[in-house]
């Protein structure tokens, strides 16, 4: 008994110390698999987790490119209708054609910008993420698609020419730029959506392993105590055997004596 109470107690004292009650693949072989496959889960979307962070960032990237875009578009409208009412006037128009050409420089540096190995308003910078672990196997769903943006052949069509008074179709540079710029937000809130998603799932799926594996520590406290008190009794009552027979021993040792 005192064994067998000292066996219980290390297995007890080992599942307060690890926190869990599956300490040996015999103590629930059902929920150790179960709980195996949760934490395999929690695996994948941890990965999910970190990819649309990623996309997360160049969709904000490419949405700030593109709101600076929109208000160097609609400078350059402006700087346009000044420069055609100084015309009219008679006035100097040098610093308005050095600004427009400014202006037209920076967008044009815009499409060769480079964003962690991509460029966010190229026509090659399409970006396909995975939302969900079902979107690993879907060619469509559980997935998420940050359509190209053809910067460049947005300013060939329409703002070729860095000059004030060349011909512009500024309006619908603009247009098409800010039609970009609702999709670009739109696809960051999205993304962000799904990594909140992802989130609350993998907090939901490692309390369901934690209610499996993870030890009640005060219902384990209360039965180390018990098996400790177990523990002591037995050994009391080893001792009081060997106690017993050292009497009988010293009795008929007090016998032989006397004979």
């Amino acid at each position: 008994y005192m064994n067998q109470a000292k066996s219980a107690m290390d297995k007890s004292l080992l599942k307060i110390s690890s926190g869990s009650r599956l300490v040996s693949p015999g103590d629930d072989p059902a929920g150790l698999a179960v709980s195996m496959k949760i934490k395999n889960e929690i695996k994948l979307n941890e990965a999910l987790s970190s990819n649309i962070g990623n996309a997360l960032s160049y969709a904000n990237r490419q949405h700030e490119m593109l709101k600076y875009a929109s208000e160097t578009l609609s400078e350059m409208k402006n700087l346009k209708q000044q420069y055609t009412s100084a015309v009219a006037n008679g006035d100097d128009t040098t610093s308005l054609q050095q600004s427009f050409e400014n202006l037209s420089m920076s967008l044009h540096q815009l499409y060769e910008e480079n964003f962690a190995g991509a460029k966010p308003l190229d026509q090659t910078s399409e970006l396909t993420v995975a939302t969900s672990a079902y979107g690993l196997t879907s060619n469509w769903n559980g997935r998420i698609t940050l359509e190209a943006k053809d910067f460049r052949q947005l300013m060939d069509d329409h703002m070729d020419d860095t000059h004030i008074s060349g011909v512009h179709d500024i309006d619908s540079a603009l247009n098409t730029t800010n039609e970009w710029l609702a999709q670009a937000g739109s696809d960051y809130s999205v993304l962000e959506i799904a990594s909140d998603n992802i989130a609350l799932l993998n907090a939901n799926l490692q309390e369901a392993s934690d209610r499996i594996t993870s030890v009640d520590l005060a219902e384990e406290t209360a039965n180390y105590a018990s098996l400790s008190m177990q523990y002591e009794a037995a050994a009391a009552a080893v001792a009081q055997a060997n106690a017993s027979a050292d009497t009988v021993f010293n009795l008929l040792m007090g016998s032989l004596g006397k004979s």
